[in-house]
């Protein structure tokens, strides 16, 4: 019974050290090769390479745009920008829109960039107003080490 208890013990703590280590490794691994976002925003205007000034979670049926904004940090050329826009409906959140482009299509970025911002934006027609509802966006950039992942909740009233 006590080599079982050994035996069981001495397993808990190799596990515990491949664990500890694989979470190190990881981490060392994502402080020099994994891209980041900040300031994830939202507004009503045509996008363009500065991104969004204004920060909204409520839009207008006859706002012009749904923009995104983010500033990401050690992105390389690459690596793919995936937008998702969802509509909310019968308690359920629907994909409407998406779009995608490598950090490489962005205007102005050569590829040496430590942080670029990326601004896109889904326009509304022009005969068409934007549905009363709860919506919501997902950003992904995928890329090498891990896929780096938002989503933002927003409305329209």
């Amino acid at each position: 019974m006590m080599s079982v208890l050994k035996n069981s013990g001495f397993k808990l703590i190799l596990l515990s050290m491949t664990i500890a280590f694989l979470a190190v490794s990881c981490k060392d691994k994502c402080e020099e090769d994994c891209a980041t976002f900040a300031n994830f925003k939202m507004c009503d205007t045509e996008p363009d390479k500065e991104g969004c000034n204004d920060d909204l979670n409520v839009f207008a049926q006859d706002a012009d745009y749904f923009t995104v904004s983010v500033e990401i940090t050690d992105g390389e050329p690459t690596d793919e920008l995936s937008i998702k826009y969802f509509v909310k409906s019968q308690g359920a959140f629907v994909e409407f829109k998406a779009q995608s482009l490598a950090l490489r299509d962005l205007d102005g970025i050569d590829g040496d960039e430590k942080r670029i911002t990326a601004s896109t934006g889904l326009e509304r027609k022009a005969t068409e107003l934007w549905p009363v509802a709860e919506y919501k966006v997902e950003i992904e950039l995928s890329q090498e080490i891990i896929p780096l992942n938002e989503t933002r909740n927003f409305r329209v009233e």
